[in-house]
């Protein structure tokens, strides 16, 4: 009955069908920090996009016109079809295999970009496990990612491999140009005159 999540909910269903998205049916939850906006129908994927790319972008239009010239600051979260949950779930298994590899490695593990919701979950995560283990966050706006490991001051365990990787590249024995025309010319077969034909 909250009109502002009602503006939010009439806002976000005229955007996915301009978008191609048909049969859609909402359900509005409300969650400790704000609401969450389910939605299912056709063609989800348009509206989630690349690593739910596209998805970020419309749940912070939504917020926008939400909060648009009020007071009260609510939180919109919007759940197509269950994605939310089936990410979180991919990035908890994400967050404990790069916990597991930091801790055996002793180096710090750093995972691709992420937006503020996802870096939250492994943060959660992180913060779950304890122990020695820690997490932060480094990078700027869309290239920022989470690092984790038992100390900021342990080597990044990505570029240690990449750079064990190039060594082995490096040891590779190039191919001498001389050898190569030498075999070619010893696979030829011989003609018994320049002037007669091979057979």
């Amino acid at each position: 009955d909250n009109p502002q999540v009602k503006e939010a909910e009439t806002y976000l269903v005229n955007v996915l069908t301009n978008m191609g998205v048909t049969d859609i049916q909402t359900e509005i939850e409300v969650v400790d920090d704000g609401v969450k906006i389910n939605f299912n129908g056709n063609k989800l994927g348009v509206a989630i996009g690349r690593k739910g790319d596209t998805l970020d972008a419309l749940q912070h239009l939504t917020s926008l016109v939400a909060n648009k010239a009020k007071e009260n600051y609510i939180r919109v979260t919007l759940n197509p079809g269950g994605y939310r949950q089936k990410r979180e779930e991919t990035l908890v298994a994400v967050a404990k295999k790069s916990a597991d590899k930091a801790l055996k490695s002793g180096r710090n593990v750093i995972l691709e970009p992420m937006n503020s919701y996802e870096r939250r979950i492994i943060h959660n995560c992180i913060q779950e496990i304890g122990g020695e283990l820690m997490s932060w966050s480094i990078g700027e706006n869309e290239h920022r990612r989470v690092c984790i490991g038992t100390s900021k001051d342990n080597k990044p365990y990505k570029q240690s491999y990449d750079r064990r990787r190039n060594d082995r590249r490096g040891r590779r024995p190039a191919r001498r140009p001389s050898q190569t025309v030498e075999s070619k010319v010893q696979r030829e077969p011989l003609k018994d005159s320049a002037d007669l034909p091979m057979y």
